[in-house]
């Protein structure tokens, strides 16, 4: 049975800022017009399905303050539902898409602190590194995958760790670095991240002079995850 809340009575309405905002007014208005029929009269119930696809379809449309403000009510109401570690992980990719890196980290940590070793905790790592290179703060970006690459025993996240940290090290021109990094993944990956390209592109000098977007593009790529950044 899908899990609801009860808030303040009379049926089942729609959640949303503007809900929230008038309903406290309307109930003390009508309260002292009528309080025998309001008090009577006490309770809104909110249907987790109903309040996740809410937050949801925000994030879908790219209104993502208001999924934020969702997924948080989502999270109060429900916070032993299944979907409830989703919810966080979606707040701090809303942060992300809105390019509030700061509050996206701080979302993504809270994920990797209450959830550990879950899919979504070890995909919280690669994000927040994501968030650090956005903010142009290199060194936090490889440190977030070295503490990644010294606790995941998955040599699928590894390898993608070290893909992750070649391409930092191409941004801040450490080439030698770059190699030593990509020269780390599992030869059962190598052909899926495409190295035998990157290594020849890497070797022709005008390469990380010129960073060529065609080039970047083309082979700054995570498998099933899309561009890398």
């Amino acid at each position: 049975m899908t899990p609801s809340k009860t808030m303040i009575s009379g049926g089942t309405v729609k959640n949303s800022t503007f809900t929230k905002c008038l309903l406290p007014v309307a109930i003390v208005i009508l309260s002292i017009l009528y309080p025998g029929p309001v008090a009577a009269q006490t309770s809104i119930t909110i249907d987790a399905d109903r309040q996740f696809e809410f937050a949801e379809s925000y994030f879908c449309r790219g209104e993502y303050y208001r999924a934020i403000s969702e997924y948080e009510r989502f999270i109060h109401f429900f916070p032993q539902e299944p979907r409830a570690e989703l919810a966080m992980y979606k707040i701090g990719l809303s942060y992300f898409q809105g390019k509030q890196f700061r509050q996206a980290i701080a979302s993504f940590d809270a994920v990797i602190k209450k959830y550990r070793d879950s899919e979504l905790s070890l995909k919280s790592y690669f994000k927040v590194s994501e968030c650090h290179v956005g903010l142009r703060e290199f060194g936090p970006a490889l440190t977030t995958l070295d503490n990644l690459l010294a606790m995941e025993p998955d040599q699928d996240t590894k390898d993608e760790a070290y893909y992750r940290r070649g391409w930092i090290y191409l941004e801040t021109d450490a080439m030698e670095k770059a190699i030593a990094s990509f020269d780390k993944i599992s030869p059962k990956n190598r052909d899926i991240y495409r190295l035998k390209r990157l290594s020849e592109e890497i070797n022709k000098k005008k390469f990380l002079k010129t960073k060529n977007p065609t080039v970047a593009g083309l082979l700054a790529v995570i498998p099933g995850a899309g561009h890398l950044y």
